[in-house]
């Protein structure tokens, strides 16, 4: 490998920090930038540069851009990877730079630090994974090594780094795991230290805890963890310390072995693959359009059941209607009957009263009649009525029970949305719809 380009472009495609600061760049800034020890170029596309790529993740808090600072051989709170104290990260976009790896001028290498996916501070999971994806993609060919930091004074495997992982596998493949390696951040490696961490973690070594973190990775994760190796790393070292000085320097030479002996990974065959908190707001998105779609058909169901119910009771109402004129135009006959039978009787002997009082009441037995065949004929008509009102219930339901296992594959019960429909069932034979 060649060293890496260290000149400033016209275009603005790239920024040099060295380890001079001029007095306009100090003016031109509102935090005037610390010196380096070390040149550093911070690019926008490392494309084709000819160095090997270094690919820092971890969770907001490990110390990402610390250890990024750091591996450039310059102090760990320099100003090419802002670092923060607070819980937000200050890393807010993935950032590329070509340097040294420590300082070692026949090391060049480029280093890419990324935003953390539990940072608070970003609350759109999939805009952060598409920056992320769009910038390997188009300014970055390849990815030879994934350090993966996790802070060694708390070393946790929750659900957000879980996710992280995931991600990240999702998007390179298996392949990812060869050419990964587990740092612990936030140790500091004097004799002092190392001592007390190890009476503080039940007389377990570094290695011991180190190992056993290690084991949950792979009972998680499955063989492909197999191989995976881990360094301790502290990027706040005192390099006054020979101690802390000798323990990062030779942490640093591992992780360049491994970078050198990795091949490169293209990033071309990236995949866009959706994190943990994007699939649950898809999820949620999708049961509000699907509750939403229900409460429309809901609606319609409510409308077009009215829609019936006014139809049934006008059919009802046509045939109490026509009763009721039948009624009224039969006491009309029996009105005039009685009307001709006192007309007639005036003159009449009483032989033929007799038979005009048979007479009569042959005409009201007749009279009778009709209005027995006029009631049967009502009855048999609303008979019918119901029955077809029935078969519309019948067939309505059936619709409704599908949607009804629909929407509880989604979580919600269309008879919760519906219930006017549902008092309307249950007033019918009594249909247990539960």
């Amino acid at each position: 490998n060649t060293s890496p380009k260290m000149s400033e472009e016209v275009n603005g495609r790239e920024t040099r920090v060295s380890g001079e600061t001029s007095d306009d760049d100090i003016r031109n800034s509102s935090t005037p930038k610390k010196p380096l020890k070390v040149r550093v170029v911070v690019k926008e596309d490392i494309c084709g540069n000819g160095s090997k790529k270094l690919l820092i993740i971890g969770k907001t808090g490990t110390g990402k851009s610390s250890l990024c600072n750091v591996l450039t051989g310059n102090p760990f709170d320099s100003d090419i990877f802002p670092v923060s104290s607070e819980a937000d990260s200050c890393t807010q976009k993935t950032k590329f730079c070509e340097a040294f790896l420590n300082g070692d001028k026949e090391m060049p290498v480029s280093i890419i630090d990324t935003i953390g996916f539990d940072d608070p501070a970003t609350d759109n999971d999939a805009q952060t994974v598409a920056e992320l994806v769009d910038k390997l993609k188009n300014a970055c060919d390849h990815v030879n090594c994934f350090v993966l930091a996790v802070n060694g004074q708390n070393p946790r495997l929750d659900g957000s780094l879980v996710g992280m992982i995931r991600l990240f596998e999702g998007m390179f493949g298996e392949q990812f795991w060869k050419q990964m390696i587990v740092v612990f951040t936030r140790m500091t490696m004097d004799q002092k230290s190392v001592k007390k961490r190890m009476r503080n973690a039940n007389n377990q070594s570094d290695d011991e805890v180190a190992k056993k973190y290690m084991k949950t990775v792979a009972n998680k994760f499955g063989d492909k963890t197999k191989g995976l190796k881990y360094l301790f790393m502290d990027a706040c070292y005192d390099d006054m310390d020979d101690e802390e000085n000798s323990a990062f320097k030779k942490a640093t030479e591992f992780l360049g072995e491994q970078i050198l002996s990795s091949e490169d990974l293209p990033t071309t065959t990236m995949r866009i693959v959706e994190t943990d908190h994007q699939k649950l707001t898809n999820k949620i998105e999708k049961a509000e359009a699907d509750r939403k779609q229900y409460e429309l058909l809901a609606e319609n169901a409510r409308v077009e059941k009215e829609k019936q119910d006014l139809e049934h009771q006008a059919t009802l109402d046509q045939i109490e209607k026509d009763r009721l004129e039948k009624e009224v135009e039969r006491t009309k006959e029996i009105e005039q009957l009685s009307a001709e039978k006192y007309e007639a009787e005036k003159a009449m002997s009483e032989q033929e009263k007799l038979e005009n009082d048979k007479k009569y009441k042959q005409d009201l037995d007749e009279l009778d009649m009709k209005r027995e065949q006029d009631k049967k004929r009502n009855e048999e008509k609303i008979k019918e009525v119901e029955k077809n009102h029935q078969k519309v219930l019948e067939k309505e339901k059936k619709k409704h029970d599908h949607l009804d296992r629909l929407a509880r594959m989604g979580g919600f019960s269309w008879w919760d949305i519906i219930p006017g429909v549902n008092v309307a069932m249950r007033i019918h034979k009594g249909w247990n719809l539960k």
